[in-house]
């Protein structure tokens, strides 16, 4: 007879084979190890020194270092950032979660308690992890099948040494080594690509440019990194936006956009007007969204982050738009961000703020752009200059965290004066041999100035005479 309790509940225990391999498919190699890479600044971070405003000071952590080392037959990553403590090691470093009682470091990026783990399964089916700190030291190597065979009321990782007076006196002199080796066939095969290298080594100098502000040094098979830094024209004439508020779970949100560019910057081409399909290749125009230092968009420019939302679709004449957004929260957990940190997660509420700031700054900027294209035509055809084209060229690109440090500033530039925007743009085209002669006869080569010469003279020939 069927027991009265026997359907009293569903039964929701995990396996294994999902952490390791369903998960590890919800990221991709580089954001995995990006994982590990900031596991070891948030060590760092746990001895940065702060100013009377609560801010990091730059350089504090000055003599932490991360080596990472990348070939076809394994991964590996030192660093001397602390460590990690035989305690955290033993109840929350290794848990597939994090717990409520998990330590946590202000300014980390560290939240979900996936990201080590997710790595370590992802890339290979053996993993080492070795680590002495101020507070103890321990080993531990894993079979990940034999692991995964392995029948247990409770996950764990046997400690192959675990010693609580193994304790070093400085954090500079602890270190933590981890080993990843046996790949799998395509991450062996994407481990030998210098495209994949490359890409890991762009990703890293663009990630968490604060870390290395910090002073924290990075070395990738041998060769040191160097961040990207955030840049925008400003002068007294020429000034970006920026933006600070926050919301009421107190995440602090800044945004700056402005323009980007040279003097002479493609010397005004009037190629902009063709058609957006034929410029291709990387373009590094569009917002970068960062969040507790670390970078979740590049370079983006869809709807996502305002495009088309209202706004014009991005197009070729705004190559030269840059927008950076610094979300900031001492609980990670209130970041919009997903488990990877590769994205948003667009249903957050602060996200929807930070898109409504990004959306009202991007129409503001494109406003600038059309009207900076409007005056820079004018230019090529009459070689007089308007004072907004003027400022643009004295402007220089500063570090945004040197633009309206203490205030908010609105998108300021110089009006266009009337009587040049009433000028008429005269464009044609003629066969090439033709021009060539022409253009010869006249000792010039650019197409402007052949084309006003030939105006200049019919003017004097048939108006003036």
């Amino acid at each position: 007879m069927t027991g009265e309790n026997e359907f009293a509940s569903a039964l929701v225990e995990p396996d294994k084979n999902l952490f390791i391999q369903m998960l590890t498919r919800d990221v991709e190699l580089v954001p995995a190890i990006l994982d590990l890479w900031d596991n070891s600044v948030d060590g760092a971070l746990r001895y940065v020194d702060t100013g009377d405003d609560g801010q990091f000071i730059a350089g504090s952590l000055s003599g932490f270092t991360i080596d990472i080392e990348v070939n076809r037959s394994e991964f590996s990553i030192t660093d001397n950032c602390g460590g990690i403590p035989l305690v955290t090691a033993r109840d929350y470093a290794f848990r597939l979660g994090r717990s409520k009682e998990s330590p946590s470091v202000d300014g980390a990026v560290g939240s979900f308690g996936v990201g080590m783990k997710r790595t370590l399964f992802k890339m290979g089916d053996n993993f080492r992890v070795e680590s002495n700190s101020t507070e103890g030291a321990f080993a531990l190597e894993v079979d990940v099948p034999q692991w995964a065979a392995k029948e247990e009321e409770v996950w764990a990782f046997p400690f192959e040494r675990a010693d609580a007076s193994e304790s070093v006196a400085d954090a500079r002199s602890a270190r933590t080594f981890i080993k990843i080796w046996n790949p799998a066939p395509a991450v062996s095969m994407q481990f030998a690509e210098p495209e994949f290298v490359a890409r890991l080594r762009h990703e890293l100098e663009i990630r968490r440019p604060e870390a290395y502000d910090l002073g924290i040094a990075t070395r990738l098979n041998g060769a040191a990194l160097s961040p990207k830094r955030a840049l925008l024209k400003s002068s007294a004439e020429f000034r970006p936006l920026v933006r600070r508020f926050k919301t009421p779970d107190d995440v602090r949100i800044e945004v700056h956009a402005g323009l980007v560019g040279g003097a002479r910057e493609s010397q005004y081409s009037p190629d902009d007007d063709g058609d957006a399909d034929k410029f291709v290749g990387h373009d590094d125009a569009g917002w970068y969204v960062l969040a507790n230092g670390r970078v979740l968009l590049a370079a983006e420019k869809t709807r996502l982050t305002g495009w088309g939302d209202d706004t014009a679709r991005y197009h070729p004449q705004f190559r030269n738009f840059r927008g950076y957004v610094d979300i900031r929260s001492n609980d990670a957990r209130n970041l919009p961000w997903n488990t990877s940190k590769t994205g948003v997660d667009e249903s957050s509420t602060v996200w929807r703020l930070v898109y409504g700031a990004m959306q009202t700054s991007l129409a503001e900027v494109q406003a600038l752009a059309s009207r900076l294209k409007e005056d820079r035509r004018v230019f090529l055809d009459s070689q007089i200059k308007s004072p907004l084209v003027e400022a643009y060229e004295q402007a220089r690109e500063r570090p945004i965290e040197r633009i309206s440090p203490k205030q908010e500033s609105s998108l300021a530039y110089p009006k266009t004066d009337v009587a040049v925007r009433r000028l008429k743009t005269i464009r044609f085209s003629v066969e090439p041999e033709r021009f060539d002669q022409v253009a010869v006869r006249l000792e010039l080569d650019n197409p402007q100035e052949v084309g006003r010469a030939l105006f200049d003279f019919y003017w004097r020939l048939e108006i003036e005479n």
